[in-house]
């Protein structure tokens, strides 16, 4: 029996170019911290994402603080918590992920949503959360149960926006049917639903607590709405009602205007609307709710001054004036306008709406508004925008004196705006560089920083020169350009080809040749001369020969021996020749679709090709004929590359994935999953160590070679747990009996991680069925192994180890994948558990959902009927003096806490804290970034 063959796993070692993503919003603490001994504010504090990582920036001291990384998904929103405590993510998989802002740690994770999230949102205390997904639903989330409550389905779109009411118990979301729902959450039903947009509604935003609705659509008016609640007795909530300084002009205003009659104890009544010419994109409150910002598909920032009573007065006022001179000039008596709240016309709802917005004029950004935000200012500081650019965080002030948009500051974060087209790295692997349509960068790898930005033409291929000092590259445009990537200067830019350079090598002979294929049918030889240091002559790129072929050259490789030459054409296949005569030697034909990509191994004995037709195919490279074809990605191949000294190459493709392959056992080894979008580029050091990837998600990532082996079975099982993981969750939520209600359903999910816990449920019941038979017969034999490895406890006491073990959000998944049989048996065990008083918060929660998705089946089969009649009897007092001995402690500690405060004059906890957060700070590495005023 032969050897095995072992391979050794690359790992992620790293991301380059981090910018504020354009898919995800930013996010900024609003509240100030009460912890007086705390003295890191964190009121200044912003998120913003970058693929899967989430950086937390202090905007004031311009550094980043903290980093979270747990789902590996695009992050698409975040929201903080009010209190500076949390931070929720959602993500393009349909994740949440809560995390601590104190511990700096994940609290929760778990999957709800088929699809991305779109939105999020805590309420005012942070113990809910809702999340609105693709999929057209929205989940409610207990943080502190760190589970799921129920799921929303009313949308017939997916969800746009998504907002807790303040001072109400209500949820609101917002979706592209045009449609805005409000959600009672106490019942989980819809209350009420918002009619009359258009077209979809994108964001919207509560002003005067809870008082009024701002909504902004795809058909470019803003909407505004007076919002009124009423109780269950069918009066008006006084303590909210219309309150204004002239309650008889909005009274006339709002009389004419459609009343919401409706049963409804949400009522709207529309105030007026603002036209502007774009579509509304992002919306953002201040604070204080004295402004409204908004923006479109463009670069252009609005803003709107939402006006105290005292400022309508005067603005009402002012109107009157003028329509009273304007009557004098018209030779009407003096009396005619004595009282004009009396004798002058009414005004009209968007008259009235006028006085109160003051609208400022609009202020051009230096590139296209991907979202913004607000950030938290001092009463003494003008209010202040955060704006995402892309590759630039812009800060912009409103003048309260002037009323105008004022650039205040810009973040400049050293990244590629554009995609990332092509990538090389130093044989030693300590300096990367790559290059988009504007610049080339180059990256030192220690540091993680880019040392140095060279502007050049939209790179679409380049090489590294042996010595690590000079890189070539070529251009859309049919350039050549020579970089020293030392000095940070180009010193060659030549027009070679009249279209595209796709192909570019090396040719290592005494001449230091290049040879490059382009659109124009040509492949070219060029003489690259350095020049001489005691002449003036500098380096210069000349072409000894061209070669005229049939079709557009796509790529060329030379064969490490340097003995022949493969040209990949647009006819779908490959050409090769001799490289010293340029005689034809034979072509490489198979391909469906024209090959984007090739590459030669180390011994010039094989050949790999990528095409457009999503295939890789394995070639003798000396006779041309064909080893294998392997179905490689799900989109086109855009670069294959040989491992150094090994015939093991990797393959990358537009469906985001990089896969690693055995050219010798034609088997696919693994999977990188990283990448976000189109994978364009990879590089690799000499020894093969260090891969680099570039993508167009703008990402730069690393992947290092380890000394950990990587077993092909457990790859597959992994794969197909990932595989199972994604089916469960493209399924419908599972059918519970008795269920019929459209609007609300359970938001839990059968996951793989559910699966294998209720199967250790499953493995508890068996011991306790195993000991309950033993004592039957009357057969005394030794305790199960697993019980005595947990200290001789008894079989029910396994059991709830079992459930204790098992997380929160995995814990209904589990439930209810279990039979009847076996559910029937674990509640008679939490009944046991809950009379006995034994982790009563547990055993009541698996016990109800147990009962709740079981309750046909049970009043069918007239099955627990005295244990049901047990529960309802006695069940109920141990949850009372739970509940009793909770509220008693928890008074307790907030006399407590008093006491202390009183007398140290300090709040608890805040010292530790403080001394905990800082030694952490010690531990991390902070990236430092230029502040351009």
């Amino acid at each position: 029996m032969g050897l095995t063959k072992q391979y050794l796993r690359y790992v992620p070692d790293g991301v380059l170019n981090y910018l504020a993503a354009q898919r995800c919003n930013i996010a900024t603490i609003q509240e100030q911290t009460n912890s007086k001994g705390d003295r890191r504010s964190r009121s200044h504090w912003i998120a913003f994402a970058c693929g899967e990582i989430i950086h937390v920036w202090d905007i004031r001291r311009n550094e980043k603080v903290l980093q979270f990384t747990s789902v590996a998904e695009e992050v698409t929103c975040l929201a903080f918590m009010n209190n500076e405590k949390l931070l929720a993510a959602g993500y393009a998989d349909g994740s949440i992920a809560v995390y601590n802002l104190f511990t700096e740690q994940l609290v929760f994770s778990q999957k709800g949503h088929k699809s991305s999230v779109n939105c999020i949102a805590f309420n005012s205390d942070g113990s809910l959360l809702a999340s609105g997904s693709n999929d057209t639903e929205t989940i409610l989330w207990d943080v502190v149960g760190q589970t799921s409550l129920c799921r929303l389905k009313g949308h017939k779109s997916p969800i746009t926006d998504c907002r807790f009411m303040l001072h109400h118990p209500y949820l609101l979301t917002s979706s592209k049917d045009s449609l805005l729902k409000v959600w009672d959450l106490q019942t989980y039903r819809c209350c009420s639903t918002l009619v009359g947009h258009k077209s979809e509604i994108n964001k919207f935003v509560l002003l005067n607590e809870d008082q009024r609705l701002v909504t902004g659509s795809a058909d470019s008016e803003i909407r505004v709405y007076d919002l009124t609640f009423v109780d269950p007795k069918g009066e008006v909530d006084a303590s909210i009602a219309t309150t204004t300084l002239e309650e008889n002009v909005i009274a006339s205003a709002l009389e004419n205007e459609s009343t919401d009659t409706n049963s409804s104890p949400v009522r709207w009544k529309m105030a007026g609307s603002i036209i502007r010419k774009d579509r509304i994109v992002g919306m953002a409150v201040d604070p204080t709710g004295g402004y409204l910002s908004f923006h479109g598909n463009d670069a252009w920032l609005e803003c709107i001054k939402m006006n105290t009573d005292e400022k309508v007065k005067e603005l009402l006022g002012r109107r009157v004036r003028k329509k009273r001179k304007k009557m004098k000039k018209e030779l009407l008596t003096e009396d005619a306008a004595e009282d004009p709240l009396e004798e002058d016309e009414p005004l009209t709802a968007s008259e009235l709406l006028e006085l109160q917005f003051t609208k400022l004029p609009p202020h051009k950004c230096g590139g296209k508004i991907f979202s913004l935000v607000f950030l938290k200012k001092a009463a003494s500081e003008p209010p202040t925008l955060l704006l995402n650019l892309g590759n630039s965080l812009r800060s912009v002030s409103i003048d309260v004196g002037d009323n105008l948009l004022k650039e205040a500051s810009s973040v400049a974060l050293p990244a590629h705006r554009f995609d990332i087209r092509t990538s090389a790295i130093t044989s030693d692997g300590n300096t990367i560089i790559t290059s988009c349509s504007e610049h080339l960068r180059i990256w030192n790898r220690e540091a993680m920083q880019c040392v140095h930005t060279i502007p050049c033409d939209y790179a679409v291929s380049s090489a590294l020169i042996p010595g690590d000092r000079f890189l070539v590259l070529g251009s859309k445009n049919g350039k050549l350009e020579l970089f020293d990537i030392i000095e940070g200067v180009m010193h060659v830019s030549i027009q070679a080809h009249a279209g595209p350079v796709w192909g570019l090598c090396l040719y290592n002979d005494a001449r230091k040749s290049i040879i490059t294929g382009g659109e124009d049918k040509e492949v070219k030889f060029w003489d690259l001369d350095f020049g001489s240091p005691d002449s003036d002559r500098g380096m210069t790129l000349t072409c000894r020969k061209t070669v005229k072929m049939d079709d557009s050259v796509a790529s060329v490789r030379l064969s490490p021996d340097q003995k022949l030459l493969a040209v990949a054409l647009l006819d779908n296949t490959v050409k090769v020749m001799m490289a010293d005569s340029l005689k034809f030697r034979h072509s490489l034909y198979g391909h469906a679709l024209p090959v984007t990509c090739m590459d030669i191994s180390w011994d010039s004995r094989f050949i790999v090709t990528g095409s457009a037709d999503k295939n890789v195919k394995i070639w003798q490279l000396e006779f041309g004929d064909v080893a294998k074809s392997l179905f490689a990605h799900d989109d086109s191949v855009t670069s294959v590359l040989f491992i150094p000294r090994t015939h093991m190459f990797f393959s990358a493709g537009r469906d985001g994935k990089i896969k690693q392959w055995d050219a010798d056992k034609h088997e696919r080894i693994t999977t990188f999953s990283g990448h976000h979008s189109e994978v364009w580029s990879l590089a690799l050091t000499a020894d093969g160590r260090t891969l680099v990837s570039t993508s167009h998600d703008r990402s730069i990532r690393l992947w290092q070679k380890t000394d950990e082996i990587l077993v092909l079975d457990e790859e597959r099982e992994t794969e197909r747990e990932q595989e199972f993981e994604k089916q469960a969750n493209q399924t419908e939520e599972p059918v519970i009996a008795g269920e019929v209600n459209k609007e609300i359903g359970p938001a839990g999910r059968q996951t793989f991680k559910a699966m294998q816990a209720a199967e250790k449920i499953v493995e508890a019941l068996n011991i306790l069925r195993e000991e309950k038979s033993q004592a039957e017969a009357g057969v005394k034999e030794p305790p199960h192994a697993l019980l005595v490895a947990y200290g001789n406890i008894t079989s029910v006491r396994y059991v709830l180890e079992t459930l204790k073990r098992i997380k929160p959000s995995e814990l209904q998944g589990a439930l209810l994948s279990l039979s009847l049989n076996d559910a029937v048996e674990l509640i008679q065990v939490l009944k046991d558990l809950l009379l006995s008083g034994t982790q009563t918060e547990l055993v009541t929660k698996a016990l109800t959902y147990l009962l709740r998705v079981n309750a046909l089946q049970i009043e069918s089969n007239k099955m627990l009927l005295l244990e049901l009649d047990e529960l309802r009897s006695h069940g109920t007092d141990h949850l009372d003096r739970l509940r009793n001995l909770v509220s008693f402690n928890r008074a307790g500690l907030e006399h407590l806490q008093l006491q202390l405060e009183e007398r140290d004059d300090v709040k608890l906890f805040s010292d530790a804290t403080q001394q905990f957060t800082e030694r952490k700070k010690k531990l991390k590495k902070r990236a430092v970034l230029s502040m351009a005023s």
